[in-house]
């Protein structure tokens, strides 16, 4: 998929648009749409170092305090790109037919193709840390919403023998996503090629599996 095909990406899940809402607010919501899009086209075209603030503002024709009253940095900007990116691809895998185990892999392989067809945002994601919770605090409260519902699938796969009950469902979301988050990693540091993730990351949710299915007695 080449940036051609790309298609932007709100901040935040996509919600019906209200009546009730006022010019304001949509002004508000679409100067934040436009400085998203014109900030993640910029990475993609540049680079994420190489993209500075005043670029991103300059190009929208604003000033930088307009810029700063939306996002604190362009890291927010990138942060709020992948959130949204998760959240959705996630929403998709969850409303999909199938099992728990084959929503899981839809998940995880179809960010890894999501990636592998963006590797300039990829990079910045990994190197900029800006989705770990560690270094950047303000994304824990965001990342509820995407781990609570993994959790969620954990549990279901448990309740219909899919995965062992020998860990919590709190723990296999936590191994899953750990390991998901390794495999994009050393992915970006150059150790596979680069039209290999979707396939190792396929791996990688295929040995979680494995790993996790209850032992058969008998």
């Amino acid at each position: 998929m080449d940036t051609a095909q790309r298609k932007p990406v709100s901040d935040i899940p996509a919600r019906p648009r209200s009546a009730s809402m006022g010019r304001r607010e949509r002004k508000k919501a679409q100067m934040r749409q436009r400085i998203i899009d014109t900030a993640v086209a910029m990475f993609r075209e540049r680079g994420y170092e190489q993209t500075r603030v005043e670029d991103i503002h300059e190009s929208l024709d604003v000033s930088r305090t307009t810029f700063f009253r939306y996002f604190p940095s362009k890291d927010i900007v990138l942060r709020s790109f992948v959130y949204t990116l998760r959240t959705r691809t996630l929403q998709a895998a969850l409303a999909s037919d199938g099992s728990a185990s084959e929503r899981l892999r839809r998940f995880y392989v179809g960010m890894a193709q999501a990636w592998q067809a963006d590797q300039q945002l990829a990079r910045a994601m990994i190197m900029t840390a800006v989705t770990n919770p560690v270094s950047s605090p303000g994304y824990r409260e965001r990342y509820q919403a995407i781990f609570v519902p993994l959790q969620e699938l954990m549990s279901e796969g448990q309740r219909e023998g899919e995965f062992t009950r020998d860990f919590s469902a709190r723990q296999l979301a936590i191994y899953m996503e750990s390991l998901a988050y390794v495999v994009i990693s050393i992915w970006v540091a150059g150790y596979f090629n680069a039209s290999d993730l979707v396939n190792q990351t396929t791996a990688a949710v295929d040995f979680f599996l494995s790993a996790s299915r209850p032992e058969r007695s008998g």
